[in-house]
């Protein structure tokens, strides 16, 4: 999906810019971060908090967040590619 959507990209454009490093070394190397399954929850009923997004961790949820990061293999892996 990555490579295909990169095709389309360079047709109209010479550069690319990812905005979220982390989600991007990801794709190539996963265990860089741990994950955890469950769901998102959005408030929609407290005026105080209304908006807010609450994670709600659930083996079986549909879901799924990075919770840590090894942050030494992250910049091995990122700065190998774009130094």
């Amino acid at each position: 999906p990555v490579l295909d959507f990169a095709e389309v990209w360079f047709q109209h454009a010479q550069t690319i810019t990812f905005h979220d490093p982390l989600a991007a070394t990801t794709i190539f190397d996963d265990s860089i971060v741990t994950y955890e399954r469950g769901q998102t929850a959005v408030e929609l009923h407290e005026p105080d908090n209304f908006g807010v997004t609450k994670w709600l961790a659930d083996s079986a949820g549909a879901q799924e967040i990075a919770t840590t990061v090894n942050a030494g293999a992250f910049f091995k892996l990122y700065f190998g590619v774009f130094a």
